[in-house]
């Protein structure tokens, strides 16, 4: 806990290492991060009012915990968005290319 308060370091130990994943973030990506966590519960709540109004869902998977398990609908769908915002908030500082 005290390390995501005063973090040592902030970047690579050699000049060729800025671009590493490193444990301290910058807070925008908090930011970010709640943001698209937040749009992924608007998009649950907005998915289940067209769903009862007669709607389909597109994507395969969804729609296979939709059919056999409703109720874990939105619990799977923040679970795969809290994965994909992990993931990228780690990688944030990587070079790909």
């Amino acid at each position: 806990m005290q390390g995501g308060f005063t973090p040592r370091r902030r970047g690579g130990r050699r000049a060729g290492e800025q671009h590493l994943p490193i444990d301290w973030h910058e807070p925008y990506l908090l930011f970010l991060s709640v943001t698209i966590l937040l749009l992924s519960v608007v998009d649950a709540f907005l998915t289940l009012t067209l769903l009862t109004a007669g709607a389909t869902e597109a994507n395969p998977i969804m729609a296979f915990v939709l059919s056999h398990h409703p109720q874990l609908f939105a619990l799977v769908k923040m679970a795969f968005t809290s994965v994909g915002v992990l993931v990228l908030a780690a990688v944030a500082r990587a070079r790909l290319f």
